[in-house]
């Protein structure tokens, strides 16, 4: 069976599955189909999906509905759908103008903004191109939580520990051009309204059984406030407006933890009382794992994406017509750790591991980022065997950033001689066997036992035998996140919206470096990511 055949076969299997517990739950129309995707085979196709060897899931990544239908970007073959009256009404490939997508919007007037993976964002209109701007300069981070477009603005959201900021650019009406207008406290809602939340966490927890929900105006200043309970640990919580009965509608992120480094996530859409009392509960029933977040709100309704036997639906979520929360059962089942409990791994004792602190990683994971700095020559992009460029390479100059490197354990001092000695640019050739000769930079897990110090370098199958196994909310600063065989992570903090700030030598988005990047913990938990504490860490 070939990989996408088997792809397809698992994704329907689940559809199936979920198809009988949805048919016997429901009652009152709780999901009105806006737009319906006709399933497609072949890659160039609206639906096609794949992994890549770090296990990034590609696909329909991101959708925006208009007035004049549903535009949809599918990563796996870098395309933009439109939909109208269920038929495909527009195609637009980003290769033919050099973009890499990696979020989608629209604006008002139903122009197409594509948001690439180096943060520039572009204007795509009768089959043209037209760079309005970027957003790499006000960022923090690597990779957008959010990207939006209303009115004359243009806005982007990143992580932070305190719940988020989002960047709010001008388009200039005479010359199509972004200006930073305004950095606003929290994640967008709307033009009006913007969130953050607050986990209120015990024991140096990352999650809790509490947590506020803060609902802010464009000044930052506080109108109203949620608080949101749960017997399992909330691991974020989104607010996504207020519905047709004047409830508000939030959505909530639950996760079981386990000593042995796993967690299960559960998400579910909750309609709230001034009061905070839930009236009504429903679970996030999407099966699409290229799809980070398939819940959106756009003007003031909230939409779901899901996958099923004849394509991908797209429904609007009558949350007034959800179960009442009393009816509600959570899937997940109980935690079996407690505040200080782990897996001892087998492997190298403590005392013959090298010490570091927290802080000392962290400052280490910064080194191979942004504050590193380098210079490349046409000989370091001569033609070697078994050997391809880092996408984010484009000529000689000077970049930032630590390549990625298959099988790479270059330290920056290593990494500048081979540059100056003629050797290669990073690889993403990961094809090969082992590292290839002459190639210079980190790969996922070089990069990790570089922040930890070790003399040797650990793969993603051997990494855990210096690490002792922890649950999810347990993760600390230089702790990290492993999925044997394939990938490997440096886990930062958690924003209180369900996703973990990471830094990773990384394939994805075609990054091809060490990047600081967000992952919504769902996709790490369903990814088969665990999370592992290095034994000689300290602090």
């Amino acid at each position: 069976m070939s990989k996408y055949k088997h792809i397809v076969a698992v994704i329907l299997a689940v559809i199936m599955a979920m198809s009988l517990c949805m048919g016997a739950s429901a009652t009152a129309p709780v999901y009105e189909t806006v737009e319906q995707v006709p399933l497609s085979v072949g890659k160039t196709g609206a639906l096609y999906a794949t992994t890549d060897e770090q296990g990034n899931a590609y696909g329909p990544s991101d959708y925006s509905i208009s007035d004049n239908g549903m535009y949809m970007l599918n990563t796996a073959n870098n395309t933009v759908f439109q939909y109208r009256d269920n038929k495909q009404a527009a195609k637009i490939t980003l290769d033919s103008f050099d973009i890499i997508g990696t979020a989608l919007a629209v604006n008002d007037d139903s122009e197409i903004l594509v948001l690439d993976n180096n943060l520039t964002i572009s204007k795509i209109e009768n089959g043209k191109q037209e760079f309005i701007g970027t957003a790499r300069k006000a960022m923090d981070i690597d990779n957008a939580v959010d990207f939006k477009a209303s009115g004359q603005y243009v806005y982007v959201s990143e992580p932070t520990p305190e719940g988020g900021k989002t960047h709010r650019f001008l388009v200039d009406s005479s010359t199509g051009k972004l200006t930073l207008d305004q950095t606003i406290d929290g994640y967008m809602v709307d033009d009006n309204t913007f969130y953050r939340t607050s986990i209120e966490t015990k024991n140096n927890e990352n999650s809790g059984h509490k947590c506020t929900i803060y609902i802010l105006n464009t000044s930052g200043s506080v109108t109203d406030t949620i608080t949101l309970y749960s017997t399992n640990y909330i691991a974020g919580a989104q607010y996504l407006g207020k519905n047709a009965d004047n409830k508000h509608v939030v959505k909530q992120i639950d996760m079981a933890c386990y000593a042995d480094g796993t967690c299960d996530v559960e998400e579910t859409i909750r309609t709230i009382d001034p009061d905070d009392t839930v009236i009504a509960c429903a679970p996030v029933e999407s099966v699409a794992p290229s799809m980070c977040d398939p819940v959106t709100v756009e003007d003031g309704k909230v939409y779901q994406f899901d996958l099923t036997i004849d394509g991908a639906t797209i429904a609007e979520m009558k949350t007034e017509n959800m179960g009442t929360a009393d009816k509600f059962s959570s899937k997940l089942k109980e935690s079996n750790m407690s505040t200080t409990s782990f897996r001892d791994n087998t492997g190298i004792e403590t005392q013959a591991l090298t010490s570091i602190s927290r802080t000392a990683v962290m400052n280490d994971a910064k080194a191979y980022h942004s504050s590193f700095t380098w210079s490349c020559s046409s000989k370091n992009l001569a033609a070697l065997s078994n050997w391809t460029r880092p996408r984010y390479v484009t000529g000689a100059g000077t970049y930032s950033y630590m390549p990625y490197c298959w099988g790479g354990f270059s330290t920056t001092a290593q990494y500048k001689t081979g540059m100056s000695n003629s050797g290669r640019v990073g690889n993403i050739n990961t094809s090969t066997p082992g590292h290839v000769a002459n190639t210079y930079g980190l790969d996922c897990s070089g990069y990790v036992s570089r922040c930890w110090r070790q003399s040797t370098k650990y793969g993603t199958g051997t990494i855990g035998s210096i690490c002792n196994s922890i649950a999810y909310n347990q993760l600390k600063p230089a702790d990290a996140l492993n999925k044997s065989g394939s990938h490997i992570v440096l886990y930062e903090y958690a924003d209180g919206a369900g996703n973990y700030v990471l830094f990773e030598a990384t394939t994805l988005n075609k990054y091809d470096k060490v990047s600081h990047t967000n992952r919504p913990i769902a996709s790490l938990s369903s990814g088969g990511y665990v999370a592992l504490r290095y034994k000689g860490i300290t602090g």
